[in-house]
C-alpha cells in the first residue's frame, strides 16, 4: 500500500505512525503544547490498560491535569469527565 503524503493525513494518521507521531511531539514541544500530546497517549495507555493498572494510569492524567495552564472551570469539567470515563470514549 502506498502511503499518503504527510501534507493529506488527518491528526488521527499522524497519531497511527510511530515516527510522524515523534515529529509531531517535538513540534508541539517547539510551540509549547507538548502537554497535548502527552495528555493523548496518557489517555491511549489508560484505554488499553487491564483493570487493575487503571488507577495508576488515570492518577497519571490526573497529575498532568494539574499541572495545565488552564481555567478553574474547565479543570472542574475534564476533571468530571475522567471521572465518569466519558473524557476517554472520545480519544
Amino acid at each position: 500500500k502506498e502511503i499518503q503524503f504527510i501534507s493529506q493525513w488527518h491528526l488521527t494518521d499522524t497519531l497511527k505512525h510511530n515516527v510522524t507521531l515523534a515529529a509531531f511531539e517535538k513540534y508541539c514541544e517547539k510551540e509549547l503544547c507538548a502537554e497535548n500530546v502527552k495528555a493523548w497517549r496518557l489517555i491511549q495507555e489508560f484505554r488499553q490498560a487491564a483493570l487493575e493498572k487503571r488507577q495508576e494510569k488515570a492518577q497519571s492524567i490526573h497529575t498532568l491535569l494539574n499541572d495545565l495552564n488552564i481555567t478553574v472551570e474547565m479543570r472542574n469539567k475534564l476533571q468530571n469527565a475522567i471521572t465518569k470515563q466519558e473524557i476517554f470514549e472520545y480519544m
